[in-house]
Order: C-alpha cells, then structure tokens, then sequence
C-alpha cells in the first residue's frame, strides 16, 4: 500500500509539473542529502544532481566505511540518470579513490513538491534503502582552507562554468584532430616529450585549421538543436559583450577616428539594439537606418560557432604533472597542509562537480586517450593517478582547483574574443555608415575590411595586441592583461565569414590576420 501512495505521489506530482511549468523546462542543479541502509546500518550520502527534463547527471560522496580509512569519504558518479513520471533511476559509478570500484544501480520515486527522493539501491545480490532531500542552499564549506573556498566560489560563478553546464556535451559530440605536430612521439598519455611554449602554438595553429571547417558545419547542425536554456545563455553573453563594446566605443572613439581616418558614429544600446536570429544559416548583419532598421542582428548559430571554437582552442591545453606542480607552487592554497582529510575531501567533491571539472575530463580523454569509449569517472582515476603517485587527496585537491582556476580564467577570455570580434565588427558596419545597398565585391571587400580593422582598434587593450610576450596567457592569464593568447589570431579561429552573397568570398583568414597586424603596427605604434 505505501508503495503505491508513493507512485500515485510520484504521478501526481509530475502532471502538475506538466501543467503549470509553460514555459520549457531549465536544468536544475541542486543540493541532496540523505542516508543509505546495508545490513541496517545508515551511511551518511550526500549528492550534487542535475535535472534537465528526464535526464539526470551529478556527484555523490558517502562516508567511507570501508577498512581503507586513508580516505574518509568515497566519490562517485551519477550516470545513465532517468526521470520519467516521477520515476527516478541512476547508476553510482565509484571513481576508485579509497579503493572502492563497480556500479551501484538506484531506483526510486521523486517526490518535487517535498522534494524527496527514496527507494532501493542494488548490487548484485546485496540491496538496500536510500532516502535524498533537498537543500535549500549548497551547505557550508569547510573552514580549514579560506583560500580554497575563495577559488571555489569563483569558479562556480565563473562565466566559463555556466558555458560548460550549457554547451559541453553538445560541443563534445564533435570529435577533434590533432595536427602532426601535436602528436610528435604519440599522445602525452604514451610518453609524447613536452612541448615549449612556441611549439605549443605552432601545434595549436596548425590544430585550430585542421579542425575549424569540420567544427563550423558541427556547429551548424548542434544549432538546429538548442534549447530554450542554451539559446538564452549564448544571447545573455553576447548582450553583456554589446554593452561593454558601446561603452569602450563612447571612450575611444576619438582615438579610433584617427586610426581609421574617418569619423566613427556614437552608437547607443537603446537606440542600436541587439537581435537574435534563431535560423541556423543566419549569420550576423548592422542595420540599414533608411529602411527603419536600426539595429544589430546575430544568429544563434554564429554565436555557438564562437563557444565552441573557445571550447576547441582549451581542449588543447591540458596540463601535464610537472605542469600541475608549478600550478601547486603558484596557487599556494592556504589550510592545506594543516586541513583534514574529511575537509579537504568536501572540497574536493565540490569542485569535482563543477560542470567545468567535467569538460575538463572529456579534455583528457581526447587528448590523453584519443578515444571516446572510456566512461569519464574511469578517465578521472587514471589522471589521478599519473599526477598523484602519493595517492594523496592533497596532492588532487591541489591539481583540481590548480587546473579549474586556470581553465575557468582561459575559458572566459576566449569566449569574450569570440564574441566581441563578431560584435565589434557589426558595431564597425554601423559606426562606419556602410548602410548602402550590396554592390560588387570589389566595392564590399574593402568595406569588409576597414570592419576587421575597428574591430581591432575596439578591441585591443592599451598594451597592444600582437605581443609576443602575451602568448604565454595561453597557460596563466593573469590581471594585468586578462586576455589571452596570440591576438587576433584567437578571435578569428572560427573564420568568420562576412560577406559572401552573390559568390563574393571573403578574403582568407591569414590574409585577414597579416591586414590586422599590419593596422595596429601602423595605427599604434607606441604598442609595439
């Protein structure tokens, strides 16, 4: 009797669900914790869960009541997730830190309005009770290591986190190539010699042409797919980026004239506004004043092309152990040494549940495996243990937030370049008055050009943009100069097309980069 007050509970609850949510349902992350049952015996369970629609993802971490007590807390991951009429079954997969392996197969009922999750857990022939409630709010982090609470709480707010959460598993349907250059002496997880700075960049140029064709028509087809929740996350960025580009424009535009040696039109966001295309052939256009249109239009899937070509370019640096204890001797995470094992193992599972930990496994799974077959949680014990040979939880606590910190910071930028090149270009159509009718392509090349060249005197910072010293922020942006990488060379990776109606091409994209370089080395002089 009371399992079927459960699932008439459980029913019930999801068509009310149905009938008021209108709008299409968001993911929700939330908070659980709650006990299993062995042997009549209760363990204490806590999990972090995902619930978009009926799939079902997450973390889970429980006291460790084995005989290893090394490690006080066990880790897992929740996969194969379904929710479906209230419904609820998972398997917990163990990462094998602490020495516990295998599938552990729940099944149960969610119960939204009290939210409750109960039912039975099973492993061969052993099974038990599992009950999970909600939290109102992420507990409290340990006190042991402030530092460490700092860079988690920036990292769970990190731009770079929520594009991991939105975009991860679309991008990483896509399956990326390696230049020959990258893969001298085989994959780093077969011994390959590690690469210096420059040959870094030289591999991930020649990487970046390999793939961008394929990852633009990737693009392309991931866009007929968005969500509702993916639509609104790439147009909240690119509106934020509108907003601080007209507010750049307001202060340099005196300067930018004289660069560009023609007066610059002030543009306002209220008056110039930014739209959305949801048609996935769309790209991006200014408007044309004389026909009432005055405004700014994207297309989602030239903003997706922009998330995905950052997602490609930090696929390809992955930090290897020896580069992990330099990032050890840099973050100096206070309240470690001194810390418990239990506190530092509630931190490690915090960040380990960050969708950006996640993207980071898929990385290595590519980069060190190059394969797709072998289940992330498997793919994070092995990097535990190539970069922790002591098995310490300091030594991957440190690794985790060494590489979320400097990943969370990389992401970010390269995201903020993709999305301010398409958008300081369109600025650049407007600011410029190219409002006339399309002609030949001699007369819009150069038009397409001079948009290239605002774009750059929007963006660069003061110190310039074709630095060499800037490349190494490839591996540590810092704040002096928070964006990173090579210049231009970053922010137009996904060959942005410009005009093309009537068989018009556009000019090629070194062609592009060498008239940029050549426009701030005239136009900026003091910045080289």
């Amino acid at each position: 009797m009371e399992r079927i007050s459960k699932i008439m509970a459980a029913v019930a609850g999801a068509i009310v669900a149905f009938f008021v949510l209108a709008t299409p349902a968001l993911a929700e992350t939330a908070w659980w914790r709650g006990e299993y049952v062995q042997g009549g015996r209760a363990t204490p369970l806590e999990a972090i869960l995902t619930i978009e629609g009926e799939r079902v993802t997450g973390r889970m971490m429980e006291r460790n009541t084995g005989l290893t007590r090394r490690y006080p807390k066990l880790f897992s991951t929740v996969l194969n997730g379904r929710l479906r009429l209230g419904v609820i079954t998972f398997g917990k997969y163990y990462d094998g830190l602490g020495g516990a392996f295998g599938e552990i197969g729940y099944s149960g009922y969610y119960n939204q309005g009290a939210g409750i999750i109960e039912g039975e857990w099973r492993s061969g022939p052993s099974r038990g009770t599992f009950v999970l409630r909600k939290l109102g709010a992420p507990p409290p982090l340990p006190t042991a290591s402030p530092n460490a609470s700092r860079i988690l709480q920036e990292v769970e707010a990190s731009k770079a986190n929520r594009t991991a959460a939105a975009f991860a598993e679309s991008y990483w349907r896509y399956r990326p190539e390696l230049a020959p250059s990258m893969l001298k002496g085989g994959r780093p997880g077969n011994g390959q010699v590690r690469m210096d700075q420059a040959q870094l960049r030289h591999g991930i140029s020649e990487s970046l042409a390999l793939n961008q064709p394929a990852l633009a028509r990737h693009a392309q087809s991931q866009c007929r797919q968005l969500t509702y929740a993916q639509r609104r996350a790439l147009r909240e960025i690119a509106q934020a980026r509108y907003g601080q580009l007209l507010s750049r424009l307001a202060e340099r535009r005196a300067a930018i004239s004289a660069a560009m040696k023609t007066p610059i039109s002030a543009i306002a966001a209220d008056t110039v506004p930014l739209r959305f295309s949801e048609s996935c052939g769309y790209a991006a256009s200014s408007g044309v004043p004389a026909e009432g249109r005055d405004e700014i239009v994207v297309g989602d899937h030239l903003l997706l092309s922009g998330v995905f070509s950052a997602m490609l370019m930090d696929s390809f640096i992955i930090p290897t152990p020896d580069r992990a204890g330099a990032d050890l001797q840099a973050l100096r995470i206070d309240g470690v040494d001194s810390a418990d094992a239990a506190a530092l193992s509630e931190l490690l599972f915090r960040m380990r549940a960050t969708p950006l930990w996640n993207n980071a496994m898929w990385q290595y799974r590519f980069f060190l495996l190059g394969e797709y077959q072998s289940p992330l949680h498997q793919v994070e014990a092995a990097v535990y243990i190539a970069v922790c040979p002591d098995r310490s939880i300091k030594c991957w606590l440190t690794f985790t937030y060494g590489h979320a910190m400097t990943s969370a910071a990389r992401v970010e930028v390269l995201v903020n370049d993709q999305f301010d090149f398409v958008l300081a270009h369109e600025i650049g159509h407007y600011a410029l008055r190219h409002f006339s009718a399309v002609g030949s392509c001699e007369r819009e090349k150069p038009l397409e050009r001079d948009a290239d060249l605002f774009a750059v005197a929007l963006m660069r910072p003061d110190t310039g943009l074709f630095r060499e010293d800037r490349q190494s922020r490839l591996f540590r942006p810092d704040e002096a100069d928070n964006r990173v990488g090579s210049g231009i060379e970053l922010f137009l990776t996904q060959d942005y097309p410009g005009f093309e109606e009537g068989g018009c091409q556009y000019p090629p994209f070194a062609e592009r980069v060498a008239a940029a370089k050549a426009f701030e080395a005239r136009a900026f002089p003091a910045a080289r």
